[in-house]
């Protein structure tokens, strides 16, 4: 149960040391300035922010009302609005599975028809889902079919789940201790993502239609593939080959969104008894420290290659830093992590993404890095393109602000 909005809030009202934190207008450095100069004042005014917060209870800050968000404007309706006006195209693809997922807890939120009409129309032209689900990307878009069936409980919303949890548990290949590959063309590859594009909508299977293997298996997965990606600065690297026993080069910041993001989400449905419940929750315990590590000071998001900071090329990316910003809020929501700690951190998060957000009546979300598989250096994740309104980014944004919003 949410506290209520004066509640939640009060202690982030207190905190609103900086001008940046109060109103949530952008304290980049101008482009004169030099990336070591803007953080060694970003150190510094984050030292007087800590100070502040040292003489405040620890009372949970990890949600704002809406009056306290850019323009007293609710942004998740307005994105979705704006891109039922653009008559979007959907399809059986992840990050527009992740779009509509959202579009259903604003419609859990809001209760406007539209949102249930888009997700009807969807759902029924994708029943069938695709022929073979030989990649765990494949398999994300049933969550949208699970949320339907939720909410109407007509069995044709199960089949297709169904056919991908009897993948999963039969026949899908696996690593020697038994991490799913992320395709069947990337033999005992374990990359951070996958565990977002098969587990949340197992579990949701598994909930809904009493399979009980859908819960343990997501548990023992993604200690597995913990321990696989686990990088010396509390984070993850983006992949782990099992045939050459090594893990790829690199801390992609949106591999660790997905992760976080699916570990806090199987955790919704395990009880604390479960024998794992413990390993979970210090696995979130030990991402929070890095992830809090390396926000960037300066505008609360998050670096593309999450441990190269100082990188020339290097850039802040929008739907990791939903992703980061929805983790740390919920996992303070929960009582995983000490609120009083994280909870000013994804705020400042929350704030720092809604300085890549404009237009109410048609809202674009900038700084987007399209879908990008495992590359081989840092310069080549630092390469990739910033897109604007790319569903990736779309659909963090959704998830994210149904968290951050007080209600």
């Amino acid at each position: 149960m949410r506290p209520s909005s004066s509640f939640a809030c009060h202690r982030q009202m207190m905190l609103g040391v900086s001008l940046a934190l109060m109103t949530g207008v952008a304290c980049s450095p101008p482009p004169s300035q030099s990336r070591s100069d803007a953080m060694t004042g970003a150190q510094d005014a984050a030292v007087a922010v800590g100070d502040a917060e040292g003489g405040i209870g620890a009372n949970e800050a990890w949600c704002l009302p809406l009056s306290q968000h850019p323009m007293g404007v609710d942004w998740a309706k307005a994105l979705i609005d704006s891109q039922i006006r653009a008559q979007i195209s959907l399809s059986w693809y992840y990050p527009d599975g992740l779009f509509l997922h959202g579009v259903y807890l604003a419609y859990k939120r809001l209760n406007d028809p539209t949102y249930l009409s888009l997700l009807t129309t969807w759902a029924t032209a994708n029943l069938a889902g695709v022929s073979a689900y030989d990649s765990l990307d494949n398999m994300e878009p049933a969550w949208v079919l699970l949320d339907m069936y939720r909410e109407t409980q007509d069995a044709i919303y199960g089949t297709t789940p169904a056919a991908i949890a009897m993948r999963l548990e039969t026949d899908y290949p696996k690593t020697s201790d038994g991490g799913f590959w992320h395709m069947t063309t990337t033999p005992n590859q374990l990359w951070g993502d996958g565990v977002f594009m098969d587990l949340p909508q197992y579990v949701s299977y598994g909930e809904q239609f009493a399979d009980t293997n859908a819960l343990d298996t997501a548990v023992q997965q993604l200690i597995i593939y913990d321990n696989h990606l686990q990088a010396p600065n509390n984070l993850h690297v983006h992949q782990w080959d099992g045939s050459a026993m090594q893990q790829s080069c690199c801390e992609w910041c949106r591999a660790e969104g997905w992760y976080e993001m699916a570990l806090l989400i199987v955790l919704d449905s395990t009880p604390t008894t479960h024998p794992s419940y413990n390993a979970l929750v210090s696995i979130v315990q030990r991402l929070a420290m890095g992830v809090a590590a390396t926000q960037d000071p300066v505008s609360g998001r998050w670096w593309q290659v999450m441990d190269k900071p100082t990188d020339p090329a290097n850039w802040l990316e929008t739907s990791c830093s939903a992703m980061h910003t929805y983790f740390l809020s919920k996992a303070s929501q929960k009582g995983y992590i000490d609120a009083s700690t994280y909870g000013p951190i994804a705020i400042k998060g929350f704030r720092g993404e809604m300085q890549m957000v404009s237009n109410p009546n048609d809202v674009q979300i900038q700084g987007i890095c399209p879908g990008t598989g495992v590359l081989g250096s840092a310069a080549a994740y630092e390469a990739q393109p910033r897109a604007t309104n790319d569903h990736h980014g779309l659909g963090a944004f959704l998830l994210m602000y149904d968290q951050l919003l007080c209600h």
